[in-house]
């Protein structure tokens, strides 16, 4: 809905069936997006859309829902005893996501939950010892920092399975912990331009740090290099 406003259209709308508080995006994105000028349309379920003679698009009809008993860990939604609405549209976006194809696998044996694949907690699929599995197919839609993770304890699994216990050198060395200022201190909040200028370009929306900025953010840096346990460190394992 963003780039429709940037590439010049007069009226943008999101239409959406589940509450606003429910959308995977960033809150700051949601709110970025009505600062620009995108209503936002929730609690409202496409159902069909309108043509006229020529097969161009006239309007979009919704059906309004109603928010119901919770399913896979957030409130569901159901059609609303309320008549169908009608948005008037020349253009209309479809925009619901991505999904796992997993029905070529599923027909060589692998299982899956909810269109993912179940796997131990070494990231095996299940019933398979030589078969790993990790990012968004493995744990449905996540961070790319989680997928990276799972890629990595997959990666030294696999190597595991071959008879290996490999360690890659990557040819530095961290340098050791020095005492730092530990004064608590704020995240940085990079600013936006404004609505005015930022909504007719494809330029940055967000300022980039200053100087000042950078070094107080590398300041709050807890050296999790040396520290921290991560993927890849500690075990063979996917940690959660």
């Amino acid at each position: 809905v963003r780039t429709a406003v940037r590439a010049g259209a007069a009226e943008v709308n999101l239409v959406y069936r589940r509450r606003i508080e429910d959308m995977t995006a960033l809150k700051e994105e949601i709110e970025s997006a009505v600062a620009e000028g995108v209503e936002m349309l929730p609690l409202q379920a496409p159902v069909s859309i309108e043509v006229d003679a020529s097969g161009a698009c006239t309007a979009l009809l919704m059906q309004p829902q109603m928010i119901s008993a919770c399913s896979r860990g957030r409130p569901g939604v159901v059609n609303a005893q309320k008549p169908v609405e009608r948005l008037e549209a020349d253009l209309i976006v479809a925009a619901v996501g991505q999904d796992v194809v997993s029905s070529p696998f599923e027909a060589f044996g692998m299982k899956t939950h909810w269109g993912a694949f179940t796997t131990d907690e070494f990231l095996a699929a299940e019933g398979f010892s030589n078969v790993f599995v990790g990012g968004d197919c493995q744990s449905g839609p996540t961070t790319v920092i989680k997928a990276v993770g799972a890629g990595k304890v997959a990666a030294r699994n696999i190597d595991e399975m071959l008879g290996f216990h490999h360690y890659l050198d990557c040819g530095v060395s961290a340098p050791p912990p020095r005492m730092n200022d530990r004064t608590p201190k704020g995240r940085v909040n990079l600013i936006e331009r404004p609505v005015k200028f930022r909504k007719r370009d494809f330029n940055e929306v967000e300022i980039g740090m200053s100087s000042e900025e950078v070094q107080q953010e590398c300041g709050r840096c807890l050296r999790c290099d040396c520290f921290g346990a991560g993927a890849s460190c500690g075990g063979r394992i996917q940690y959660v």
